[in-house]
């Protein structure tokens, strides 16, 4: 009972969505690396449950979860993960929309 509890959880944690409330960026800040979430995520391997580096947003996103960013309106737009082939490195983004002011640069930095 413990173990189908416990995979019950996992998949309703799977499916939520995450709000992005800040961002950080490298030390030429010209990449972000991290993201900051209002909510904890229920992942054991994060050492701060609120922080994930853009690289475990990667996997998360591609295992379904959903993250998303709020404007000063009050209006969302959805992250996505793009040029994950590249040899440079993929990067996150607001998925587009009809909406000029969607940008993580708007965000808050930590």
């Amino acid at each position: 009972m413990v173990i189908n509890s416990l995979f019950y959880n996992f998949q309703k944690e799977s499916r939520m969505r995450h709000r992005i409330i800040a961002v950080k960026f490298s030390k030429d800040g010209k990449r972000i690396i991290a993201v900051k979430l209002k909510w904890p995520m229920q992942v054991w391997s994060l050492k701060e449950k609120n922080v994930l580096k853009v690289l475990d947003l990667f996997m998360e996103i591609g295992q379904g979860n959903h993250f998303f960013y709020t404007d000063k309106c009050g209006r969302e737009a959805e992250i996505e993960v793009v040029d994950l082939d590249n040899p440079n490195g993929g990067y996150i983004r607001t998925k587009a929309n009809d909406k000029k002011e969607d940008n993580l640069l708007n965000l808050i930095r930590f």
